[in-house]
């Protein structure tokens, strides 16, 4: 086997084993909406006898970090054939598209992980999480809302342009979500044809807030939902308690990775909360000179390890004074705080502080200053790849 950069002529090989791979049925719509994502990507395969046998592919986006954005390599359709699977290539491809996002100037890698422990190997960690939630049809409340503004229903493919203007706005795109291009809201509506919206107006017809959902034989499934006002909240919660003679379940997989029941008219639904994405530094050094500080802090020394970006390894000393950052390899320093790639991207990301970090174990040293300067908010990620 050889592990190449693929390119046009190796699109029929990587999409026959997407197919193949994730047991999906081959339609021209598929290929139509692969192929974007394909072209829009940096992808690697391993090829034998002139076949990809196995391929990773790397999308670039850019990501907003509490108003700071970062290239992210988008990790997804890694896959091999059975008979190939075991052989060490996904491994080396892995490493060749870290290598190429470092060259490349990118600072952030999220994937969803089909094995957790094998994608913690190339330095990723649990960083993205789901609150899940699911309703039967006769315990939805029953609200009394008087209409304020108006909701319309459109195929997501008809507004996805206005509505990427109100998710601009919204914590979802601004705790390390992504920056939606257009080729990516042209994919997902290419990729999601049963998507559908309910886009709600204020009386000053305004767009304030939007649902994307999907209707199934017995289940309503909100996508999305995004609100800007409480009356865009309430008047789209209406919406959809409005379907409940129709269906029997209503669930809702909500990228904020923390319960908020009570919000509900009935809090009496199942919750759980559900691991979703990893994600790694890729260039720590760049990560660490452009984030967004919330507090100042002297010069400290961090000892990083990370076996497979070899610049990334090694102590970093950093501080942030009166706003300004600086950040320095140094070879000639004692180390304060000691960590490794995966405990240093999710505790600077906002999935778990230092302190806690620390109390199980995962790092050492003095965390005090460094962990007071870093968001607390948790990531949020409401897109796939």
């Amino acid at each position: 086997m050889t592990n190449i950069k693929l390119d046009k002529n190796h699109f029929d090989g990587y999409f026959d084993l997407s197919i193949y791979a994730f047991n999906k049925t081959v339609s021209a719509e598929r290929k139509s909406f692969f192929k974007k994502l394909y072209d829009h990507s940096s992808d690697w395969g391993s090829v034998e006898s002139g076949q990809v046998v196995s391929g990773v592919i790397n999308t670039p986006f850019m990501t907003n970090f509490h108003g700071v954005s970062f290239k992210m390599g988008g990790i997804g359709y890694v896959a091999s054939y059975p008979e190939f699977a075991g052989q060490g290539s996904i491994g080396q491809l892995m490493n060749l598209a870290l290598d190429e996002m470092y060259q490349d100037g990118t600072t952030l890698s999220y994937l969803a992980p089909f094995s957790y422990p094998f994608y913690r190997k190339f330095g990723y960690e649990a960083t993205f999480d789901q609150t899940v939630y699911r309703m039967n049809a006769k315990d939805l409340p029953r609200l009394k809302v008087k209409a304020i503004g108006h909701v319309e229903r459109h195929p997501y493919s008809e507004v996805k342009n206005d509505l990427n203007e109100i998710y601009k706005k919204n914590q979802l795109s601004q705790q390390g979500g992504i920056e939606r291009a257009e080729w990516w809201l042209t994919y997902s509506a290419e990729k999601h044809p049963n998507w559908e919206t309910a886009v709600y107006y204020n009386e000053a017809n305004e767009l304030e807030g939007y649902l994307v959902y999907q209707r199934e034989a017995n289940e309503f499934k909100i996508v999305e939902w995004v609100y800007q006002t409480s009356e865009s909240w309430l008047q789209l919660q209406n919406f959809v308690i409005k379907h409940q003679s129709a269906y029997e379940w209503f669930s809702y997989e909500s990228p904020i990775g923390q319960p908020l029941p009570d919000l509900l008219a009935n809090p009496q639904v199942d919750v759980k909360i559900k691991p979703y994405m990893m994600a790694r530094i890729v260039n720590v050094a760049d990560f660490l000179m452009r984030y967004p500080y919330q507090h100042d802090f002297d010069a400290i020394v961090i000892q990083v390890k990370d076996a497979n970006i070899a610049d990334n390894e090694g102590q970093w000393q950093v501080s942030h004074v009166n706003g300004q950052t600086t950040v320095d390899k140094v070879t000639d320093k004692e180390p304060t705080l000691f960590t490794d790639v995966q405990n240093l991207t999710r505790s600077m990301m906002g999935y778990r502080t230092m302190k806690q970090l620390k109390q199980y174990g995962f790092l050492s040293g003095d965390v005090t200053a460094f962990d007071r300067a870093l968001i607390k908010d948790q990531p949020i990620l409401s897109d796939y790849f």
